[in-house]
Formats: C-alpha cells, sequence, structure tokens
C-alpha cells in the first residue's frame, strides 16, 4: 500500500510489494469498498486516534474461516513502528473477532526474520505451534522458515478475563 512515508522495505515481510502508483491504490481501495458489504471480507483501516492519519491495514485471510480458523495480517507505515500499533491493532481484531464472530482460532504466520512480529504475536497472548521450514523467500530471495502461532477462544478469555487487553 502506499502510506505516508512507506518505502519498499516496509513490505520485506509481505506477499506483495508497494504499490507503483496512486491509482493502483485508489483501484484498490474501490475494491475494498465494493467488498465492505461482503460478509467474508474484514478489512480495516489503521488510523492514529488523536489525527486520523492513515498509517496501516489490518485484514483478515478467510481461506480457513468454515473451520473457525482465520488469520490476521497487518502492513504499518515505517515511521510507525515499534509503537506498539501493530499489537493494539491486532489485539483489537483478535478481541472483535473472539466477541462478534464465530470464531475458534486465530492464528499467524510469518517470517522468521520477522522478529517484531513474533513480538506483536506473544503480546497478543498467542503461543507458537510451530515452524515451517524453508517455507517461503523474503524480497531478497532469502529462504525463510515461517513461525506459526496461535491463540484459542477459551486461552484468550482465560489470559485476559477481566482486563482490557490493549492496556
Amino acid at each position: 500500500m502506499i502510506f505516508n512515508g512507506t518505502k519498499e522495505l516496509e513490505t520485506e515481510y509481505t506477499i506483495h510489494g508497494i504499490h507503483k502508483s496512486e491509482m493502483v491504490t485508489k483501484n484498490v481501495y474501490d475494491k475494498w469498498i465494493e467488498e465492505y458489504n461482503d460478509p467474508k471480507t474484514l478489512r480495516w483501516m489503521i488510523v492514529l486516534k488523536d489525527t486520523n492519519e492513515q498509517i496501516g491495514t489490518i485484514d483478515i485471510n478467510n481461506t480457513w474461516s468454515k473451520y473457525g480458523c482465520v488469520e490476521p495480517g497487518y502492513i504499518i507505515a515505517r515511521k510507525h513502528w515499534k509503537k506498539g500499533y501493530a499489537t493494539e491493532a491486532t489485539m483489537t481484531v483478535i478481541k472483535y473477532l473472539f466477541d462478534e464472530c464465530d470464531v475458534q482460532t486465530i492464528y499467524s504466520e510469518f517470517m522468521e526474520d520477522n522478529i517484531a512480529s513474533g513480538r506483536v504475536m506473544q503480546k497478543c497472548g498467542m503461543i507458537q505451534e510451530g515452524r515451517l521450514r524453508n517455507r517461503c523467500e523474503d524480497k531478497a530471495g532469502k529462504r525463510q522458515d515461517l513461525l506459526s502461532y496461535s491463540i484459542t477462544r477459551d486461552e484468550f478469555y482465560e489470559k485476559f478475563k477481566g482486563v482490557d487487553p490493549n492496556e
């Protein structure tokens, strides 16, 4: 996505790259607007509360939703990294999915070198369940293991019972 301050390196751990033009981004946004009423599409913009500046997106990969399992994915502009926004957005989406949707398990897979995403998953109460060896390539062509984390509905409510998970 093109966001304020986004550079190619910000997509180094994603399958897709940066949009090549604002028109490409506009077309993606138009498609998202069309998908808004589709109950299988869950996608949100990540915006700063005080300025309403758009700094990223978070959405759900519904590949396994018929089994009650979903995978959130996010991307945040580099200038907003290491400020807790990914954790806050992910935790908010996890809580929404468990509270409002028929989701039993939330999982995430990320490249081994993406240590920050691992910390996000840990802060959201997820536990590592496995390593998918030599599963993908990063943008530089380096083979990477994928680390797999998850949390079940019961685990989430047990870990965050009586507390606001975003505090």
